[in-house]
């Protein structure tokens, strides 16, 4: 009887082993999952400002993640991990401040969902995994521990607090457990403290789906009146370009101009060429390309795109549209010269400089005073 007993008791711890195996993956292959399933991002808000974040396929064309990521958004594209084809967000069909969700449609049914938890299963020390593009690190993988199930300000409900590393940019990702299944929706870090890092509950995601409404727009108002360059931002730019070029034009030295009204008649001429293109630009340029140019023009973090092998498309946008300001300018500076007796600039390289010092004042009041 007791060999029996000890053969059953074997058999049964065999048996537990075996459900511990099957129901906790390796790091590699919940890696490899959540890669598949995981998309970056990229959000153009009111004021044209590029923002990063992550998010995770849950079903055909859908998408979980953070609802502070698409605060005053207008327009937005999301791609796979590492990818570089875009997919279009047409908006949300779930949307929930309090608890930070946001449930986003995209044009892509393919992306694989990943497989949901239950976050009221969790406890203190389990182990955990993210995923997600912190500082536009696209795929960043990480590993840690359950440090708490708190309450904190600002988010409805209880959080749950976790050491894995995260950043600006992991916002909307997928907290995992070792059996590879979602328990929680990366939402914020404390920056004053390590390691101080807080998802919300898959649990709540579940109650926010009960609640789906129609597809909403990311802006409910029209997108293309709210793109700043073809309204308002348009119109400012043509007149702070106007006066920068007449400042430059009037008080250089190396400008002689006779008359007042040559120096603005030259300064409105290189105020068109800074803003015309920009009527023509949403009309002529893909939806890929429309987003390229934008993400070029107005994302300031000029260290990331050099230290981006993924950005390269960016930067060399920013190089063209740079070069091709410079040659414009100058030419335009150029015929000036030739055709307007009242104005003379001495010699090639005084043309260039000029052009340049225009550019470079530019650069500097719209760093300083981000109007658009």
């Amino acid at each position: 009887m007791s060999k029996f007993y000890l053969l059953s008791l074997s058999v049964f711890i065999l048996f537990l082993c075996f459900i511990g195996i099957v129901y906790s993956q390796s790091p590699q292959s919940i890696a490899q999952e959540l890669l598949a399933s995981t998309v970056m991002l990229e959000m153009r808000n009111t004021s044209g400002r590029i923002s990063h974040a992550t998010g995770f396929s849950i079903g055909p064309g859908i998408v979980v993640t953070n609802a502070h990521v698409i605060d005053n958004v207008v327009s937005g594209v999301a791609r796979l991990v590492n990818m570089q084809t875009p997919m279009t967000i047409h908006g949300y069909i779930a949307l929930n401040r309090d608890t930070d969700l946001a449930v986003l449609v995209v044009s892509d049914e393919n992306v694989p969902p990943v497989s949901i938890g239950d976050s009221d299963s969790v406890q203190i020390g389990d182990l955990v995994y993210t995923l997600g593009n912190p500082q536009g690190l696209e795929g960043t993988f990480s590993d840690g521990r359950i440090s708490s199930i708190r309450e904190i300000p600002g988010i409805e409900g209880k959080v749950i607090q976790f050491t894995a590393a995260i950043s600006h940019g992991s916002s909307g990702g997928a907290l995992v457990n070792r059996s590879g299944q979602v328990i929680g929706i990366a939402s914020q870090t404390r920056h004053d403290g390590q390691s101080l890092n807080f998802a919300i509950p898959i649990n709540q995601l579940k109650r926010v789906m009960e609640n789906q409404t129609e597809l909403t727009p990311l802006s409910p108002q029209d997108t293309q009146a709210q793109d700043p360059q073809r309204t308002p931002g348009t119109l400012i730019i043509f007149i702070v370009s106007g006066v920068i070029a007449f400042g430059v034009l009037h008080f250089l030295p190396s400008v002689k101009s006779e008359r007042v009204g040559y120096t603005i008649a030259l300064a409105t001429g290189i105020a068109a060429l800074r803003t015309i293109p920009l009527l023509w630009i949403p009309i002529l340029f893909t939806e890929p390309m429309k987003h390229l140019y934008y993400e070029a023009l107005w994302d300031e973090n000029l260290i990331h795109i050099l230290d981006c092998p993924n950005c390269v498309p960016v930067l060399l946008m920013k190089l063209v549209i740079l070069q091709t300001y410079i040659i414009a300018l100058s030419l335009c500076l150029a015929i000036a010269n030739r055709f307007m007796s009242k104005i003379q600039i001495a010699g090639f390289f005084n043309t260039v400089g000029i052009a340049l010092l225009i550019i470079a004042v530019e650069a500097l009041l719209y760093m300083l005073l981000p109007f658009t």
